[in-house]
């Protein structure tokens, strides 16, 4: 495979393939990349990342590969029309899919709508995701069932160890073939693990209660984390007992609520302070953290570097 150099933060188009390639250190660079995929990420762990990401795209597919070394939850709402198939690379580790505990090798079904997953240590993964009419008019026939019969939910399901071996192994070379080739070979690919999963089509089973609640909690924390909500508020969108939203917050990405909305709060000024406008005492001020001494010590154990240096690095 050919080698491309490129710097940290910097995006790289090579149109005679139709390929993208990312290496960053900053999760809001990865989001801006990925724009179409509306894509959060919230840095869960303290640490530095070390990011890499490789899109190749042909007619109608996209196989890409991210790589991502620091502990953190993604949160994505891709269109309606793409049909995303992933394979967790073993050495990621622990990680939890909409509220699903990888239990042996599975195959991770980004579709219908919202997603999130999170992970303890790092995550590593390759993905294939095709437009709906490719997927209906080429792989559902292959498959020999109907289309309303396949299990096109989010989820995992689970598969042949040896059968994601190979799925993970075909993408990879993908994402090193020519653009025009992607989709035959891609659909070939897909349709081989399908039709080897261990479970038949069935509607994936939905998230305890409690990971529900987080999971809506969660979400309202991307939007109003800067007003500082409180626990009783909190307990109010989720419907249920503070003691039941710690267990929801605890299963499902290993944190209290308080302490995620912490988190959400310094992800959300380190973004500000990438952007390089304002000072680190209006930006502090703005994600409510009222004490400056106090706020640039937690930032920089959570990334290792003060707050005013992440800044004179944005300018």
């Amino acid at each position: 495979m050919k080698r491309y150099q490129q710097r940290v933060g910097q995006s790289m188009q090579i149109p005679q393939s139709g390929r993208r390639q990312l290496i960053t250190s900053e999760f809001s660079e990865l989001a801006r990349f990925q724009a179409g995929k509306r894509r959060q990420y919230q840095q869960l762990k303290p640490g530095r990342l070390q990011a890499g990401y490789l899109e190749s795209n042909g007619r109608g597919v996209q196989i890409f590969r991210e790589t991502l070394s620091i502990s953190a939850r993604i949160e994505a709402q891709p269109g309606e029309q793409r049909l995303p198939f992933a394979v967790i690379l073993p050495h990621s580790g622990e990680f939890r899919f909409c509220g699903q505990t990888r239990q042996g090798p599975q195959l991770v079904q980004a579709v219908g709508g919202q997603w999130d997953i999170s992970f303890q240590e790092r995550l590593d993964y390759l993905c294939i995701a095709l437009d709906r009419e490719v997927f209906l008019q080429s792989a559902v026939p292959r498959l020999g069932v109907e289309a309303e019969d396949l299990s096109l939910n989010l989820g995992l399901q689970a598969c042949r160890p040896s059968e994601l071996a190979q799925f993970a192994i075909e993408l990879r070379q993908l994402l090193d073939q020519p653009s025009e080739s992607l989709q035959h070979q891609g659909v070939e690919a897909l349709v081989k693990v399908l039709a080897g999963r261990c479970q038949p089509a069935s509607l994936v089973r939905s998230p305890a209660r409690r990971i529900e609640g987080a999971r809506r909690v969660m979400a309202y924390l991307e939007e109003y984390a800067r007003e500082l909500p409180d626990m009783a508020r909190l307990c109010q969108i989720a419907g249920m007992s503070e003691r039941s939203l710690e267990y929801g917050f605890r299963d499902s990405i290993g944190v209290s609520p308080n302490h995620y909305l912490k988190l959400v709060r310094l992800n959300g000024a380190r973004g500000e302070l990438l952007t390089g406008q304002g000072s680190v005492a209006a930006i502090a001020m703005n994600w409510g953290f009222l004490e400056l001494g106090r706020f640039a010590g937690e930032y920089r154990r959570h990334f290792g570097e003060l707050p005013s240096q992440t800044l004179r690095g944005a300018t």
